[in-house]
């Protein structure tokens, strides 16, 4: 294995543990039947690692800091579908970020920043969007015994779509003020 493989494996493994201690300090989004829904910055440390070493380990970091969230949590009161939802949205805002933040390097900083801005955030909406619409209903079937009336599902996946646009924005903010390119330095 070569110095800068395990670099970006070090790397990869410090940024899930960064995520997973991210992942812990949630702040509450909606009140009432909603108020499952929390915002939390354990998105951020993917990103920077998908950037610098590349999007496939920004995906790990979001996988690793899943799994040992689910770990330690175990089902609690969300079944698992918190943390299936949040490898969907973060993956997908991770690899269309990175890729695009990539891709890119040679733009000009303001369309570098509208595309990857754009890039991510669509995806998370998108994908977020349409996992929770397929993975909502099944939860409610499995862990809650109760089918799912169409009136809440809407609602639901309304404001998660809010929660998703949030952490977007706030992301593409977050990640574009960090020196990235001082970062891939450090692991080329």
């Amino acid at each position: 294995m070569g110095r800068s493989k395990l670099i970006r494996l070090l790397v990869t493994a410090l940024m899930a543990a960064a995520g997973l201690l991210l992942y812990f300090l949630e702040i509450p989004m909606f009140a009432g039947s909603l108020s499952f829904l929390q915002f939390n910055f354990s998105n951020i440390p993917a990103v920077v690692t998908g950037v610098v070493c590349g999007p496939l380990y920004g995906l790990a970091v979001e996988l690793i800091k899943n799994l040992l969230q689910f770990l330690i949590k175990g089902l609690s009161t969300q079944g698992g579908i918190g943390n299936i939802m949040d490898f969907l949205v973060g993956s997908s805002f991770t690899v269309a970020f990175s890729v695009l933040y990539r891709k890119t390097e040679s733009t000009e900083l303001v369309l570098r920043v509208l595309l990857t801005s754009l890039g991510g955030l669509g995806a998370m909406v998108l994908v977020g969007a349409i996992g929770n619409y397929l993975f909502v209903p099944i939860y409610f079937q499995v862990f809650i015994g109760a089918k799912l009336e169409q009136e809440f599902l809407f609602s639901y996946v309304g404001a998660a779509t809010i929660l998703n646009v949030t952490k977007g924005v706030m992301l593409s903010i977050v990640a574009h003020l960090i020196p990235i390119k001082q970062l891939s330095r450090l692991v080329r």
